[in-house]
């Protein structure tokens, strides 16, 4: 593959895990490959508003301005991983103006949007247009997604929306879905052509998540049984307690400790994105709500069980369990958990050849670029 220089976008990069590691495995594949890969640092619209809501607490309400600085300190762990390993990058872009001019000072031979749910439009918010790559203007940069997730299995947006994004979706040269749903709407709704392939976290080497836990040093977690659930409700919990008792296992929580304004800034403060890795070295078991858990679980071939996260999309997981075979894995209530699911083996090699397969469709779509 000739060396480009490619652009990609994704949704805002925050405190989501998932999200960091998506944009960090889609740099560094095609940056391996050889390319010169930039993350374009597309940010939700800043409007003078808020900048003047910012200046009126610094000046005059001083409490609501330590409570602002005290929500970016609960970041510090994030952006550390988003300034020392997403890199190059853009600077921060808060406008579609600064977007076309950052872009078209690129010059770039492609622009790639994706993955995770770029083409969720509640996700997207301001950014809809953005993300459907309405904003290049040189007609020799190709307009490419890759593995772009709606996050779930049906369009229910007006006419005039549906009319806005199926005439940008015909200008794309290439498009690739996560969801076998997605395949469907794009043909059905869009009336265009999507291949699926996997999430880009999955296109990289289990040795090159190993990696980025040894540079920083990362300690072995304390416990053998991975939670990462992003909605702690009391039947979760229950859940958690069912499975480490029929293991005999110890867990650990690999999120945030608490997302309660009023707890202290250590309780809000996101762990680190490599510590949150080294989770899944080291467990025995995993317990997830979340389709990166599952995605982990898979790439360092730990057993695990999913609760099916029906408010944040369940297509998402059960079109990648779907692929790796995998859906006995997935439970959408307790009642569903038995001991016999728990227990259930993993057959590692074929998922580990699937796994393969896959890498080997997705390398051929992005050669084409």
């Amino acid at each position: 593959m000739s060396r480009k220089k490619i652009g990609i976008l994704t949704l805002p990069l925050n405190n989501n895990f998932g999200g960091l590691l998506q944009a960090y495995a889609l740099q560094a594949y095609l940056k391996n490959k050889g390319n010169d890969a930039v993350l374009i640092d597309r940010r939700h619209n800043l409007s003078s508003s808020y900048k003047f809501k910012i200046a009126l607490k610094k000046y005059f309400f001083k409490t609501k301005y330590k409570e602002h600085l005290d929500n970016l300190k609960t970041s510090t762990h994030t952006k550390y991983f988003r300034e020392n390993y997403i890199i190059p990058k853009t600077e921060e872009i808060f406008s579609d103006e600064k977007l076309k001019k950052v872009v078209k000072a690129h010059d770039f031979d492609a622009v790639i949007v994706g993955s995770d749910q770029v083409w969720r439009l509640e996700y997207a918010t301001d950014l809809v247009k953005n993300m459907f790559i309405d904003f290049v203007e040189n007609k020799k940069t190709k307009k490419i997604s890759y593995a772009a997730s709606f996050g779930v299995d049906s369009w229910n947006h007006d006419i005039e929306t549906t009319k806005t994004v199926k005439s940008l979706l015909k200008n794309f040269d290439k498009i690739s879905v996560r969801e076998d749903s997605g395949v469907e709407l794009c043909n059905k709704t869009f009336d265009v052509t999507a291949s699926q392939n996997i999430d880009p976290t999955m296109l990289l080497p289990k040795t090159d998540y190993l990696n980025l836990v040894n540079l920083e040093n990362e300690p072995k977690r304390e416990g053998d049984t991975l939670v990462y659930m992003l909605d702690n409700s009391n039947e979760r919990k229950m859940l958690v307690n069912q499975i480490e008792k029929e293991i005999n296992g110890t867990a650990f929580n690999i999120n945030v400790k608490s997302k309660d304004s009023k707890a202290s800034i250590k309780d809000r403060t996101y762990p680190t994105v490599t510590s949150w890795i080294r989770g899944f070295v080291d467990a025995k078991y995993v317990i997830v709500d979340s389709f990166h858990g599952c995605v982990f679980a898979i790439i360092f071939n730990k057993p695990f069980i999913a609760f099916g996260n029906t408010e944040r999309g369940l297509t998402r997981f059960s079109s990648l369990l779907k692929l790796f075979r995998l859906e006995d894995r997935l439970i959408l209530n307790n009642q569903n958990l038995t001991s016999d699911i728990i227990n259930a083996p993993i057959d590692w090699e074929l998922t580990n050849s699937i796994l393969n397969d896959c890498r080997v469709d997705s390398e051929k779509f992005l050669n084409d670029i």
